[in-house]
Formats: structure tokens, C-alpha cells, sequence
């Protein structure tokens, strides 16, 4: 049976030296790369509540 192992963290807390030194053992798939999805969809809904705003502000 195969384990899924996942490392999760926040910027710059270390987190890409132990996922690489992980993934450069044989046993691990090879690394990827980073995915900045979260923060990315972070800034997208963060000007949608802008936007949001802004459309009810003029609506008024």
C-alpha cells in the first residue's frame, strides 16, 4: 500500500530544503515545483470583495 505524504507550510519557513531533501531519496517521487495557488487565489478574492464593494458603493 503507498503512502501520501504531504508538506504544507508557510513562505520562507524552510519548507522547499526538507521537500527537496525529502524527494532526493529514492523512495519519493522527484520534487516539483512550487505552486503558489493559495496566495493566488487569495489576492483573486481579495479584489473580487473590492470590486464587490465598489459596484454597491456606486449602485447606492
Amino acid at each position: 500500500m503507498k503512502k501520501i505524504f504531504n508538506l504544507v507550510s508557510s513562505p520562507r519557513s524552510g519548507s522547499t530544503i526538507i521537500y527537496n531533501a525529502l524527494c532526493s531519496n529514492d523512495i519519493f517521487n522527484p520534487a516539483l515545483p512550487e505552486s503558489h495557488f493559495a496566495s493566488d487565489l487569495s489576492h483573486l478574492y481579495y479584489k473580487q470583495l473590492l470590486r464587490k464593494a465598489d459596484i454597491e458603493k456606486n449602485y447606492i
